[in-house]
């Protein structure tokens, strides 16, 4: 099971990356060292990231983001096929799910950890608790670098 201080490190390696314009490779190496043989870490903390900056994108008045095309645009250097293009399209589907509220959240989950399809789905997006947002203000702005993100003009 994946500490507070885990999920702390791998948020810091991802945006890290992103801010200094890591290429996606090594990104990934610098990564996946934190995978747990049989585990979802770090791929769930992504996940629920990714989650939470889809619903501050909507909350700021953006529009939809267009899922055709969306690897292409922003990870064209990246070709996905088989396995990794579906563990992409589960990625960002999940992303899009839990930022519209569905809950996945450890009460769902089997015995062996993976998120199941029962218990109740009708909840408000995730957030994180207090105390775990200030534990995240120590990350990297998003804004600080532009690089991996686009200004609606």
């Amino acid at each position: 099971m994946a500490t507070e201080e885990d999920e702390h490190e791998a948020v810091q390696r991802l945006l890290v990356g992103l801010s200094s314009s890591q290429d996606v490779f090594e990104l990934s190496a610098t990564i996946s060292e934190l995978h747990r043989k049989n585990d979802t870490f770090p791929g769930e903390v992504y996940v629920r990231l990714a989650a939470e900056v889809l619903a501050d994108t909507r909350a700021a008045g953006a529009g939809p983001i267009e899922y055709e095309g969306l690897r292409e645009v922003h990870l064209e250097e990246v070709e996905l096929r088989g396995k990794e293009n579906r563990k992409f399209q589960y990625a960002v589907l999940c992303s899009a799910s839990i930022a519209g509220g569905l809950d996945l959240t450890s009460s769902t989950r089997s015995s062996g950890g993976a998120p199941t399809t029962s218990g109740d789905t009708r909840s408000s997006p995730p957030s994180l608790s207090s105390e775990r947002a200030q534990s995240h203000a120590s990350y990297p702005s998003a804004t600080s670098s532009p690089s991996w993100r686009t200004d609606a003009a």
